[in-house]
């Protein structure tokens, strides 16, 4: 792999690290319904975040994306 793609790889998983404390936080608060419609409009399902998400913040994401 390049070092351009090892560069873009790392970047876009940055990004969704922070995408994904967003979305937790935000249904933390009390809004579940619109972190899964943020993640929806992104293109996002509970997959691609639970893999870059901290261990605290799934249950969160689950509870966003169970409603």
């Amino acid at each position: 792999m390049s070092d351009d793609c090892k560069e873009t790889a790392a970047t876009a998983r940055a990004m969704l690290e922070g995408i994904s404390l967003v979305l937790a936080d935000v249904a933390r608060r009390g809004q579940p319904r619109l972190a899964y419609d943020i993640a929806s409009g992104l293109g996002l399902d509970f997959g691609d975040l639970v893999t870059v998400a901290d261990a605290e913040d799934v249950p969160e994401l689950r509870r966003a994306f169970g409603n």
